[in-house]
């Protein structure tokens, strides 16, 4: 495993093959971020016209996409942690995996994807949890006005909980899982 640190990628290709973690990568004009099977790229921002590719296999965590920043997600590739998303960002998921990952945070932590309505293609959802999630109120996203997809939980071990779509509730041992939407507002209690 080796890691790369702050990064600046600029009228470049920069591959994040397996073992590798880059973090804290900024990604400018015409500049390319390609995360392949086994590689991560965390904390990166992505400006205008920079776009970060996620293959199958590969994992980001804590995106930000800036205005004219793409993000570009195939099949098996997966976003999770914070997903911050600006007017005139493009986000493409082609059969990825979007996961909604509270396992390390608190009911009161901000929300994880703030524009949901800015994610084009055919994304999957996933939410992880922590066998010992505390209970409350955990916000997933805002811009999900129109979410109406089936959601499926795992624990942090990898353990499927089973599915849940906005208005169920999942039951999972002494927990009761229910996904809400108030307000274009998802959450999960």
């Amino acid at each position: 495993m080796s890691t790369v640190t702050g990064a600046i990628v600029e009228n470049e290709v920069f591959n994040v093959f397996s073992g590798v973690t880059a973090t804290e990568t900024t990604v400018n004009s015409f500049g390319s971020v390609c995360v392949y099977s086994g590689g991560t790229a965390t904390s990166t921002a992505i400006n205008g016209a920079g776009k970060l590719f996620v293959f199958d296999g590969g994992t980001v965590t804590d995106t930000t996409v800036n205005i004219s920043g793409g993000i570009y997600v195939t099949n098996g590739g997966k976003v999770t942690g914070a997903l911050t998303l600006a007017d005139g960002a493009t986000v493409e998921v082609d059969a990825g995996v979007i996961d909604f990952d509270i396992s390390g945070l608190t009911p009161d932590n901000a929300v994880l994807v703030n524009d949901l309505s800015l994610i084009g293609g055919t994304p999957s959802y996933t939410i992880t949890v922590s066998e010992t999630q505390e209970l409350g109120v955990y916000t997933l996203a805002g811009g999900a006005a129109s979410f109406a997809e089936t959601v499926t939980v795992f624990t942090d071990l990898g353990a499927d909980l089973g599915t849940i779509t906005v208005g169920g509730t999942l039951s999972s041992g002494d927990y009761n899982y229910t996904l809400g939407n108030e307000g274009g507002t998802l959450s999960l209690a």
